[in-house]
């Protein structure tokens, strides 16, 4: 077996042999299956003296033998050059088959998408002896944390531990974009070599925050239309739903805090006043709206089955979407009519 398990897959590359091979790099972060892809192959042809040569699943599929000419003959500004295919997919097997069998294969990239264990593709390259494969997840908290600080480290950049903390939760779904917008404040900070909360605020506060904070408030207050728009949206643009999950899970906490403080005589915009982190100003009308909609048992009912669909969606995370999609149109309606009673009773 040649699969190598993620978490192991940048050590590998530390120390692989770039003499030749065919790397498969895939899974649901594109960015950083392109990243990997394009750092191998710089360093396979510096190390080589050779030239890349970029090519494209559909390029593949008008002229099926290109690759196995290209990649056995000389390159002119030196030896067998690397190959780079994006976008490879099973189409690509009878193409690659040749050079399966060749005891001194080129070395050939290709970048896939989020590929099964009973991918065609996949599972014939963990069973060949100089093919690897090389899962690309979306950053861990850890190796995030990790980039963020490397980042800025490499260009004697201070970053304040809240905006840290701020980049954290708004980047890791897809390294290319996490890279993008580091790239933006590096830029920024070149001349002051500092950065704050405010700065990285003004720079990064992007679509997909607003739209979390859209779905989570269209959620609490019972508007089934307008979270299925913002959800779509958010989804759509990459949006993973375990980090919906995970931000509903700490919208109702944070609700369930300021409902106790009520249940101690404070108003909802006192019981909102005292929550740390205090919610962004542009929120507050929904938030007190919510604070007027959910009791605390409701809130505690909220609270379980949002844990239970986290555990399931964790232990099945093919059905991911399909759990928090569920889970937020039950709790928008329950928001709705309990909305509608107390409405009535005024």
């Amino acid at each position: 077996m040649t699969s190598i398990k993620a978490y192991k897959v940048d050590d590998f590359l530390r120390t692989c042999d770039l003499s030749g091979g065919i790397f498969l790099f895939f899974g649901p972060d594109a960015g950083l299956v392109a990243e990997r892809g394009r750092h191998l192959s710089e360093r396979a042809a510096r190390k080589q003296k050779t030239e890349i040569i970029p090519l494209t699943q559909s390029e593949m599929d008008e002229t099926p033998d290109r690759l196995l000419v290209l990649a056995m003959t000389d390159s002119l500004f030196g030896p067998r050059p690397v190959i780079r295919i994006g976008g490879a997919d099973g189409k690509l097997l009878p193409a690659l088959e040749p050079l399966l069998n060749e005891p001194s294969p080129p070395l050939v990239v290709l970048e896939a998408a989020n590929l099964t264990p009973r991918d065609k593709l996949r599972g014939r390259l963990e069973k060949a002896p100089n093919a690897w494969t090389l899962p690309c997840y979306a950053d861990d908290q850890r190796t995030l944390n990790h980039l963020i600080e490397q980042t800025f480290a490499n260009e004697g950049i201070a970053i304040s531990r809240e905006a840290k903390l701020y980049l954290g939760e708004i980047l890791g779904n897809d390294r290319e974009i996490t890279r993008r917008e580091l790239e933006k404040l590096v830029c920024f900070a070149l001349q002051d070599k500092k950065l704050s909360l405010p700065d990285v605020q003004n720079l990064c506060a992007d679509n997909a925050m607003v739209t979390m904070d859209r779905i989570l408030d269209a959620t609490g207050t019972g508007q089934p239309a307008e979270l299925e728009k913002q959800l779509t949206r958010g989804l759509e643009s990459g949006l993973d739903p375990q980090l919906v999950l995970i931000s509903l899970n700490r919208h109702f906490l944070m609700l369930r805090e300021a409902a106790a403080s009520m249940t101690n005589g404070a108003s909802p915009a006192t019981a909102m006043q005292g929550l740390r982190p205090r919610p962004h100003f542009s929120r507050k009308n929904a938030i007190q709206t919510q604070l007027t909609i959910w009791n605390p048992e409701m809130l505690e009912k909220a609270l379980a089955d949002i844990f239970r669909a986290t555990r399931d969606s964790r232990t099945t995370p093919l059905l991911a979407e399909t759990l928090t999609r569920r889970l937020l149109l039950g709790l928008c309606q329950r928001a709705a009519r309990q909305h509608q009673r107390t409405s009535r009773k005024r």
